[in-house]
């Protein structure tokens, strides 16, 4: 467990502004830490009256779909880069040395 981690978890309320830090710095932010700080969010948005969660609502849905536009994007720019060639040996170093399930 990183030291993050380990200092968040003694704390039972997170610091927002502390978490968020961790979140930029850290690239593997532990399961238990990022739960504690969903459910901190969720409290404090129950804690707005209704407009301000639909503002929330419509922030968080913009942060959703600009992610999948992301994705969209890098694979588009990605498809087709192999030749014929370079795909087929890719494949042949797939078949020959990954780890197959074996259905039963």
């Amino acid at each position: 467990m990183n030291t993050s981690c380990a200092s968040m978890k003694q704390h039972s309320e997170i610091n927002m502004p502390f978490f968020l830090k961790i979140v930029e710095s850290e690239t593997n932010i532990c399961y238990d830490v990022f739960m504690i700080a969903l459910e901190t969010i969720v409290e404090e948005l129950k804690s707005l009256p209704g407009k301000k969660i639909q503002e929330a609502a419509a922030f968080i849905h913009h942060l959703k779909e600009a992610g999948t536009e992301q994705k969209r994007r890098a694979f588009e720019e990605t498809f087709g880069c192999m030749t014929p060639q370079e795909a087929d040996e890719f494949q042949r170093v797939i078949d020959e040395g990954c780890e197959r399930i074996e259905s039963q």
